[in-house]
C-alpha cells in the first residue's frame, strides 16, 4: 500500500520543481539548467536502485527524482512556446504526447526485465493479498538501473538537440 503513494507524491513535488525552474534558469542559465537537471534526474533515479528500504527509495525516487523532473518540464514547454507562439495548443499537445509516450515505452521495458516470463501474482489464502515470487521482486533494482541508463541516453540526446529561443534581431 505504501508503494502506491510514490508516483502521486513525485508528481506533486515535481510541481514545486516547476515553480523553481524559471528562477534556476535566471540564476545559472538555460543550458546549465538542462545539464544540472540531467545529472540530478539520473543521480536520484540511479541511487534509488540501491535503496534497501521503502523510505530511502521514496526519498530518492519520489522526492528527488520527482522534484528534479519539474526543473525540465516547464522549461522545455516554455521554450517550445516561444518558437511557436501562435500554436501553443498544438505544441503543448505534442509535448504532453511525448511525455506520455516515454511512460508507455518505459512500462514495457520494465515489464520485459522484471517479469520476462509473465509470471502471474499468487494469492495468499490467509490474507487475500496478491504477491509475486521473490525472484520477480529481485529483478526490480536491475530493471530500474537499466531504465536509468535509457533515460540518461534520451536526455543527453535531447540536451544536444535543444536550442534556447533567441529573439530575432
Amino acid at each position: 500500500d505504501q508503494a502506491s503513494m510514490v508516483f502521486p507524491f513525485g508528481s506533486l513535488i515535481g510541481n514545486f520543481g516547476i515553480l523553481l525552474s524559471f528562477s534556476l534558469i535566471t540564476w545559472i542559465g538555460f543550458r546549465m539548467n538542462i545539464y544540472l537537471s540531467i545529472v540530478l534526474i539520473f543521480g536520484f533515479f540511479f541511487a534509488s536502485t540501491f535503496c534497501g528500504d521503502f523510505w530511502s527509495f521514496f526519498g530518492c525516487f519520489g522526492v528527488g527524482f520527482g522534484f528534479t523532473i519539474g526543473f525540465l518540464y516547464l522549461t522545455m514547454m516554455y521554450n517550445n512556446y516561444k518558437y511557436f507562439p501562435n500554436r501553443r495548443g498544438l505544441i503543448g499537445g505534442i509535448g504532453m504526447g511525448v511525455y506520455g509516450l516515454a511512460a508507455l515505452v518505459s512500462n514495457y521495458i520494465l515489464l520485459s526485465i522484471i517479469n520476462p516470463e509473465n509470471v502471474k501474482a499468487e494469492k495468499n489464502p490467509k490474507t487475500g493479498e496478491y504477491f509475486f515470487p521473490e525472484e520477480i521482486a529481485n529483478h526490480f533494482p536491475t530493471a530500474l538501473r537499466y531504465l536509468s541508463y535509457y533515460f540518461l541516453g534520451c536526455m543527453m540526446v535531447g540536451a544536444i538537440l535543444v536550442f534556447e529561443f533567441q529573439e530575432p534581431e
